[in-house]
């Protein structure tokens, strides 16, 4: 073989070789760019998933304070019943102790009966 026809050859395999390197630099970039754009995607999705969950805990926490809120104030209105119902008792026992005609026996225990019915 000739030297010249060496020197193409080799010439030919570097353009061939410095090609094949460019053309998968190109591809690994196109690649990365490719994963770029899918990982912005995740991440805006993720951050969309993020503000709905906070909305539905913030929601979660509301309705937990009302229902708190509702305990409490049925606490406190079987608290006032109650408290009404012991001065309801004590009147009516005050106004057995004063008045001047006391019940009879049979009569008393029918008004107790009902009173005690009451309170359960």
């Amino acid at each position: 073989m000739s030297t010249v026809l060496i020197v193409v050859i080799v010439v030919v395999v570097v353009i061939v070789v410095v090609m094949a390197l460019a053309a998968a630099r190109r591809k690994r970039e196109q690649v990365h760019n490719e994963r770029r754009v899918e990982a912005a995607e995740h991440r805006d999705e993720a951050q969309v998933h993020s503000a709905q969950a906070s909305r539905q805990e913030a929601e979660a926490e509301e309705r937990g304070a009302r229902a708190k809120h509702e305990q409490a104030a049925a606490e406190e209105s079987s608290a006032k019943a109650n408290q009404a119902r012991r001065a309801a008792s004590e009147r009516e026992e005050h106004a057995r102790e004063i008045d001047p005609d006391p019940e009879p026996e049979g009569e008393a225990d029918r008004g107790e009966s009902g009173t005690r019915g009451e309170r359960r």
